[in-house]
């Protein structure tokens, strides 16, 4: 008798069983990755903005007034901010204004959902004007990659 020697693999229906598994786990993990990328550049925004409103808040405990509090006066930096997506971020009488545009960011490439934003944080007096709240402003405010705070 001649030894019969078993051939070991995959079958074509279990190769093709894996591809359909990976193709069903793609259709959702490309689009959440693409959600997630937006949320993070449009975040970027928060955290240079993060300086700035110190800036102000600082500024407003010595002058006690938002008037006048703008870029390049009492400590608050230049609008010459840039990062992966943000373009500018201008302040004026303590209204901080981000701007997008990806493609003249570090990052190098349009991203059309994050450039048609606009983040905006607006300081409100407390009470007794001690203090300042910071309220947040996102156009377009529907956008799922909102980065204002919940």
């Amino acid at each position: 008798m001649k030894n019969q020697r078993r051939q070991a693999g995959f079958t074509l229906i279990e190769l093709m069983i894996v591809i359909a598994i990976i193709g069903i786990l793609m259709a959702y993990a490309i689009p959440a990755y693409q959600d997630y990328t937006k949320r993070t550049l449009a975040n970027e925004g928060n955290a240079m903005a993060a300086g700035y409103k110190l800036a102000v808040s600082t500024a407003y405990a010595e002058t006690d007034t938002l008037t006048g509090l703008s870029n390049g006066l009492a400590g608050i930096g230049g609008a010459a901010a840039i990062g992966l997506c943000v373009h500018s971020i201008t302040v004026t009488d303590g209204v901080i204004v981000v701007a997008y545009n990806c493609a003249t960011g570090s990052n190098g490439r349009a991203n059309t959902d994050v450039d048609a934003g606009v983040l905006t944080w607006t300081p409100v007096v407390g009470a007794g004007g001690a203090s300042l709240q910071w309220t947040c402003g996102y156009a377009p405010a529907a956008a799922a990659y909102n980065p204002c705070p919940k």
